[in-house]
């Protein structure tokens, strides 16, 4: 009984100890999810219950640089990322409600650009991202020269309710507006209608589908869509896009170093 009760509390210990290490572990970007019957899954902020994507990040996670979490990952700058295509650029609209080309978000620096919609409830989706952002956000913060040089842009495709309105109060929360100049910046972008959006996901091969009631056939204010995170060049080329499967801040940071150890070696 004695040798039983030993193994047991080292199990638990274990678990909990799994738990805590995770890379995926919630408590690293504050954020919840909750799966429910049916195998649907919702976003969860205990400030902000009405809302998925409405949490309040005004605190930066704290994410060491831990080389556990990099083993198995080249070394950064021992393979190239080739051109992909032409990152393709329309009209959307800041966070000012200003009509500007999106090629103004997508040059000059390393971006990150994503398609979401603000009140996504699919836990591999849209909060995804964004948790995986936030924690690259935290570990660019440890290096300020190379964070001077990348940007992030998340572009909605619910442009009848993601307003500019509420892609300001989503620059707010996520650290957009931050003036330190060697932060990351984080840009919330919209569009102004379906019709300009169109063209915008067609190009960057984002499929959305509105989700469809199966009781009553009718259209919900839902959307189904693979989640696709694109990162571009400083000459506003794709080189690489990631999904759900392969997306994580260490891959994102390697290959973002990769890029920035080729352009100097471009400059020598």
């Amino acid at each position: 009984m004695k040798f039983f009760l030993i193994g047991l509390a080292l199990l638990i210990s274990a678990c909990l100890l799994y738990l805590y290490l995770s890379p995926q572990s919630v408590k690293q970007a504050g954020i919840l999810f909750h799966s429910h019957e049916g195998g649907d899954a919702h976003q969860h902020s205990p400030d902000h219950d009405h809302h998925s994507m409405g949490h309040d990040h005004d605190h930066e996670v704290n994410v060491e640089l831990l080389p556990e979490k990099f083993a198995g990952l080249p070394e950064a700058g021992s393979y190239e990322l080739h051109r992909i295509q032409k990152a393709a650029s329309y009209e959307v609209l800041d966070s000012q409600g200003n009509i500007v080309p999106l090629e103004q978000f997508i040059k000059d620096k390393y971006t990150l650009l994503t398609f979401f919609y603000e009140s996504c409830s699919d836990a591999n989706g849209c909060p995804l991202a964004m948790t995986v952002m936030h924690t690259l956000k935290s570990y660019l913060k440890k290096d300020p020269e190379l964070a001077s040089h990348v940007r992030f842009v998340s572009l909605s495709f619910d442009p009848i309710r993601d307003t500019p309105a509420m892609m300001a109060e989503l620059e707010q929360r996520m650290g957009g507006g931050n003036k330190d100049d060697a932060s990351v910046k984080w840009y919330f972008l919209t569009t102004q209608d379906v019709d300009h959006l169109m063209p915008l996901i067609n190009s960057y091969g984002q499929n959305v589908e509105i989700v469809i009631d199966t009781k009553t056939g009718e259209q919900t204010m839902q959307y189904q869509h693979v989640l696709k995170m694109f990162l571009i060049d400083r000459e506003g080329f794709v080189r690489e896009i990631y999904s759900s499967l392969d997306l994580s801040p260490e891959v994102l940071l390697n290959d973002i170093h990769t890029l920035e150890i080729a352009d100097r070696s471009r400059k020598k």
